[in-house]
């Protein structure tokens, strides 16, 4: 080895080494000088505290925007739908409020894997559905069977808050039910905020429909509230003496 080569490699290391540390070791000596004389000036900063604010939803609730994060269809508990093994879809009443659906069969419209029995055709008789290929012959409302024959009527989507859809074999949580899934309505809740709406409609085939939802706690501590909903449709289709009228009182 080369000895001059092996000092000149050495110095220049230590060189650098010292270089770096030089700077931090002034920087400490410094703070230590003014911390000892008393002449070091310290600013407290306030604290600071991170909230953070969200609305919570339940499965009855609405759907606070549009995809919905909580659903009782699956497990019949509130639980979140991530944490739900199945496949669920739910429609919210505002959701479908903006694509302008006129009955229960359309507020799925755009609802993978449901399709319509008659399709084309105008049906006020049942909600005739089918789920994965499947026709759905008994709908449920808040858990339960709503329609049990073929000419129960169809549900008015002004009374509901959401429509959620099970697909597949965890129908059987129902019982005896279509092997493609259910479909299950949720029914619009009383609500502890104040709530005023009233609706007028006019449109073609003569269709004339006036709506109102009131509701409101009536208590101070919200332990009891109560909710109105109501409607009333006079309306023609586009096939002859079949009217598409309602009379809705919740």
């Amino acid at each position: 080895m080369n000895q001059p080569s092996f000092c000149k490699r050495w110095l220049t290391t230590a060189i650098a080494v010292a270089a770096c540390s030089a700077p931090t070791a002034v920087l400490a000596q410094d703070a230590e000088q003014r911390t000892s004389s008393g002449s070091g000036s310290y600013t407290e900063l306030p604290t600071l505290q991170v909230t953070e604010s969200r609305i919570y939803e339940e499965a009855t609730g609405p759907v606070q925007g549009i995809a919905a994060t909580r659903s009782a269809t699956g497990t019949k508990t509130d639980i979140p739908i991530i944490e739900t093994p199945q496949s669920i879809s739910v429609v919210g009443s505002e959701e479908f409020r903006n694509y302008g659906a006129q009955n229960f069969t359309g507020a799925l419209g755009y609802t993978a894997g449901i399709t319509s029995t008659f399709a084309g055709a105008i049906d006020t008789t049942n909600d005739s559905l089918m789920v994965r290929g499947f026709p759905v012959y008994e709908n449920y409302r808040d858990g339960s069977k709503f329609q049990a024959n073929t000419s129960d009527g169809q549900q008015e989507l002004y009374g509901l808050e959401r429509i959620e859809v099970l697909r597949g074999a965890s129908s059987v949580l129902y019982g005896v039910s279509s092997p493609g899934g259910v479909v299950n309505a949720i029914s619009k809740r009383p609500t502890n905020e104040p709530l005023r709406e009233v609706n007028v409609q006019a449109g073609s085939y003569d269709r004339r429909q006036i709506s109102a939802d009131f509701s409101d706690a009536l208590d101070e501590d919200g332990v009891w509230s109560y909710r109105l909903t109501m409607l009333h449709r006079d309306s023609n289709t586009f096939i002859d003496h079949v009217p598409d009228d309602r009379n809705l009182g919740i």
